[in-house]
């Protein structure tokens, strides 16, 4: 458990976990009340372990919402199992219990799918109407169920009575679970693809952007058992992030050079500058109470570099934003580029177009070592472009031959978008590695140093 090798410390931390798990039903099966010396409860319990349509509702209904407050199957079946053994309740009632318990466990995922990604909202969709389908299947067909789990487990439930039956039930209980289970997936094989179908059409995708604020609340759960699943759903959100701003960007570049009034785009890049801050700061909510929850060595080194991500993406469209407010600019002050000068903008905006193809749709997962090879090509040729236009400004400027205005517009564009490399090179060293992060506001003061 205190291990400095993170292998072992999880494998560690996995019995201690078992152990943890047994305590508790231990300790749940030796706080139950013994009611066995007051007849008139034991005679109520009696009344619904008769096989009726009714009183199997019943009892599926009771153990559907026991098992929505506790949140636990587990509890509540260990619960069922310790009653059954007692000689509390019968087979009938036992069983219809499961079936209710099977329901009532799919809250917990429904809840921790609240504010969630489409993918994770579908996954509890999909649990919901898998056990709540199988469970009505279950109920019309619940006497020959009974009957093959009964031939599946030694002895006979409907004659054994006494002592046999109640040394019976654990056995029959838990092989009841299982034939449901298995029987559902057998059910449910065939149908995989319209049930996907089914599920896709009843929780539509979200799109990457929907105008209005931005929702990502954090569902705090008790029982933290598989923080993995939210890791890949705060990695969903952050590649929603990085569409958002190739979106931006690509916008940007098809109005860099208008001439014409460009106030209704500057008025759309704002709402999603907005947005994408509104991402930036519930996503970094989301990501450190989730690392409160479930901290691990391993999921802490993950949050931190998706963190990372995060603001270096907002950082890009606060860049985009800054562009297409220059470009409202430019056209206000009545600037226009030169042919010479929208083509090399152009190259330019191409080249980071491609830079941001490549990370957009590998943000949240980790850089292949090609990947990143591209990456720091990608840094490599915008670095350079971005020398190559300064020396050509700053030449013109000393020779006198070109609108000052125009120049240090052109400048203050090409360090916006040059800024925008070494975000996605920080990107890119996030998703690789731990690197060293690169500071455009040391940039700035040497390129004033320039002028």
């Amino acid at each position: 458990m205190f291990s400095k090798g993170t292998k072992k410390r999880e494998i560690s931390e996995i019995f201690l976990g078992f152990g943890f798990l047994f305590l508790g039903l231990e300790f749940l099966q030796s706080s139950m009340p013994d009611v066995s010396g007051h007849t008139e409860i034991l005679q109520f319990l009696a009344r619904f372990d008769n096989g009726e349509p009714l009183s199997l509702i019943f009892c599926v209904l009771v153990g559907t919402v026991l098992t929505c407050i506790v949140q636990s199957s587990s509890a509540t079946m260990a619960l069922t199992i310790t009653m059954a053994y007692q000689g509390w309740i019968g087979a009938w009632t036992a069983c219809a219990l499961c079936l209710g318990q099977n329901i009532g466990t799919t809250i917990t995922a429904y809840i921790a799918s609240i504010g969630t990604s489409t993918n994770a909202r579908r996954a509890a969709m999909a649990h919901i109407f898998f056990n709540v389908i199988g469970s009505v299947i279950a109920m019309i067909f619940f006497t020959p169920l009974m009957m093959l789990v009964n031939v599946l487990t030694p002895g006979d439930v409907f004659t054994a009575t006494g002592d046999d039956l109640r040394a019976m039930l654990p056995a029959f209980l838990a092989m009841f679970h299982t034939v449901f289970n298995l029987i559902n997936t057998i059910l449910f094989f065939p149908f995989v693809r319209k049930y996907a179908a089914f599920i896709e059409h009843i929780v539509p995708e979200k799109k990457g952007y929907e105008s209005g604020s931005y929702h990502f609340s954090y569902i705090a759960n008790t029982r933290m058992d598989t923080p993995e699943i939210y890791l890949l759903t705060v990695g969903e959100e952050v590649q929603k992030m990085g569409k958002l701003a190739y979106s931006m960007f690509s916008e940007y570049s098809s109005i860099y050079a208008s001439d014409a009034d460009i106030g209704e785009y500057v008025h759309d890049m704002k709402e999603k500058e907005e947005y994408a801050d509104q991402m930036q700061e519930q996503l970094i909510n989301f990501s450190v109470r989730l690392l409160q929850d479930a901290q691990t060595p391993t999921n802490a080194s993950r949050m931190n570099r998706m963190i990372r991500i995060i603001d270096e993406t907002e950082s890009i469209t606060d860049s985009v934003y800054n562009l297409t407010k220059l470009a409202e600019s430019r056209i206000s002050n009545g600037i226009s580029y030169s042919e010479d000068d929208r083509k090399d903008l152009a190259d330019y905006n191409e080249l980071t177009l491609s830079f941001l193809s490549l990370l957009t749709e590998k943000l949240g997962d980790k850089l292949t070592e090609e990947d990143f090879r591209h990456a720091q090509e990608y840094e490599d040729q915008m670095n350079e472009v971005h020398r190559s236009l300064s020396d050509k400004i700053h030449a013109r400027l000393s020779e006198g031959v070109s609108d000052v205005k125009s120049e240090l517009m052109i400048l203050e564009v090409i360090r916006n978008i040059e800024h925008i490399g070494d975000y996605l090179q920080n990107i890119a060293e996030a998703s690789y590695r731990k690197g060293k992060k690169h500071s455009p506001e040391l940039q700035d003061v040497a390129l004033k140093d320039n002028l």
